[in-house]
């Protein structure tokens, strides 16, 4: 082989390492099921039990009914040692109900699976809800109302040069932009002296009496 044609191929696989350490993840892609006006992705519990849970991001935790739980229990797939505190939970209703909370030892959606993930146990009947205990924890996800999908993205956050910068505050201006000189004050009038007041006039000397003729 030619060295030149070498040292060609030599640069395009230096090439291809330096962006794949730049971009070490690529994004996945998981079909939902639309639910009404809600979306369900389905997910793997504990590597034993498939459902499909309603992505909430308004929900702290996951969210699983009791009737799913006890089946949990009876498949094995969650112990009575997973469960370590109880807690009061507000349904959609705005009703409340005490429920007790426990451990998965993993959540799979897709090819991402996440280990120790905190849950609660709902009423039964309740809609099992994917929330924040699990989405807060991957990288980065979307919904893509187009493909109606899930789009899982292990790529890294932009890093602090490709945030928005923050508007200068008006202390900063202050100091920065030149400031307009003073406007000047228009000139006070000099003082004039005081005017002297006129001297009093010394009171006439009385008339002398007339004498009788």
């Amino acid at each position: 082989m030619p060295r030149r044609i070498a040292k060609a191929l030599g640069r395009c696989a230096l090439a291809l390492a330096l962006v794949l350490a730049l971009h070490p993840g690529s994004a996945e892609t998981i079909k939902l099921e639309r639910q009404g006006g809600m979306y369900a992705v389905p997910v793997l519990v504990n590597g034993a039990l498939s459902l499909k849970f309603i992505i909430d991001s308004g929900a702290s935790d996951v969210v699983i009914p009791s009737d799913v739980v006890r089946t949990l229990i009876r498949t094995g797939a969650v112990s009575e040692r997973d469960f370590f505190a109880t807690a009061v939970v507000r349904l959609a209703d705005g009703s409340e109900h005490q429920s007790r909370r426990f451990l998965l030892h993993e959540l799979k959606v897709g090819d991402h699976a996440l280990k120790d993930v905190t849950a609660t146990v709902a009423p039964q009947g309740a809609h099992l809800l994917l929330g924040q205990s699990f989405l807060a924890r991957l990288p980065s996800w979307t919904i893509d109302n187009h493909q109606y999908a899930l789009v899982l993205d292990d790529r890294a956050a932009p890093g602090p040069s490709a945030r928005a910068k923050r508007a200068p505050s008006s202390e900063t201006l202050a100091n920065t932009v030149p400031q307009p000189p003073p406007a000047p004050s228009p000139a006070r009038p000099t003082a004039l002296p005081p005017v002297p007041a006129p001297p009093r006039s010394q009171p006439a000397a009385p008339l002398p009496p007339l004498s009788s003729p």
